[in-house]
């Protein structure tokens, strides 16, 4: 019966292993049009899509109750921004897609910030009529319920534990 025990034990342990794996691929476009699939974007192309993919077992999420899969966002960073990374984790949790514009080095979307915000500075997130500076757990929230999207009930899961 021990053994049993140690054997459900690793094989729970192994499992939880595969659940948590997942890698960020990247859609890279060069000047003419083709476009690869890539962890990183290489000098001379742009970033178009990013998407997170599991490595390991799948498991069924209720983020958002299944409200953020039509859901969508503006985020202008640069590299090396943490804010930015915190923004664009904070969006992917509730399974909203993410149009990213990397302003580091591209004039013309530096102008379209400037325009939009009135100065360059990283991470804006624009939700719906929203534009966010910076980062704000509330404020990113808030705007999200403008657009639609509802925070998973976690009431009845902590109940149950």
């Amino acid at each position: 019966m021990k053994r049993l025990r140690i054997y459900a034990f690793l094989l729970a342990w192994i499992y939880s292993l595969n659940v948590m794996a997942a890698v960020n691929i990247v859609e890279c476009e060069d000047e003419q049009g083709n476009k690869t699939f890539q962890s990183a974007c290489p000098p001379g192309t742009k970033q178009v899509n990013e998407k997170r993919v599991a490595t390991g077992t799948a498991t069924p999420t209720t983020a958002g109750q299944g409200s953020g899969t039509n859901l969508s966002a503006t985020l202008y960073y640069s590299p090396n921004c943490e804010s930015c990374e915190v923004v664009k984790e904070y969006l992917r949790n509730r399974n909203i897609q993410i149009n990213e514009k990397n302003v580091y080095d591209n004039l013309d979307l530096q102008k379209e910030l400037t325009d939009l915000t009135g100065k360059q500075t990283v991470p804006v997130t624009v939700i719906g009529d929203k534009v966010l500076i910076g980062y704000s757990r509330a404020d990113l929230s808030a705007a999200l319920a403008t657009i639609g999207y509802t925070e998973p009930d976690t009431t009845a899961e902590s109940a149950s534990r």
